[in-house]
């Protein structure tokens, strides 16, 4: 069965982010060394030891008071429904001032960014 993303909790350092309204997976790669040689007909990659520090995003309702700062470091924690967790470190790489299209219907929204300094645990 699907689990759905209702529920889910971002925190740092123990800390919850709050108005949270979607979040994007971290990315989880490794990186790739081509090894293509002159015989090759085709180019040919083989896999690096060095994982990607990947980044992920969330967006929060731009009013928030939980609203992270550039720079701001530390453990993230993304909890979904079914207690699986995602654990590692990482920098707020960016904070957007708000997204979209600002209307009377609508509420300002910002987006965070964060990027990865530690592999990712599962748990």
């Amino acid at each position: 069965m699907a689990i759905v993303a209702n529920l889910t909790t971002i925190s740092l350092d123990a800390s919850p982010i709050g108005n949270i309204t979607s979040f994007s997976a971290p990315e989880d790669a490794v990186k790739e060394v081509d090894v293509t040689t002159l015989g090759s007909v085709i180019e040919e990659y083989q896999a690096s030891t060095l994982e990607i520090a990947g980044e992920f995003s969330f967006t929060i309702h731009a009013d928030s008071a939980d609203l992270p700062q550039k720079n701001d470091a530390g453990e993230w924690v993304i909890t979904l429904p079914d207690s699986t967790t995602w654990t590692f470190s990482g920098f707020v790489r960016s904070v957007g001032a708000v997204d979209g299209d600002a209307s009377s219907e609508e509420a300002l929204s910002s987006t965070i960014t964060i990027r990865r300094t530690t592999v990712i645990t599962r748990a």
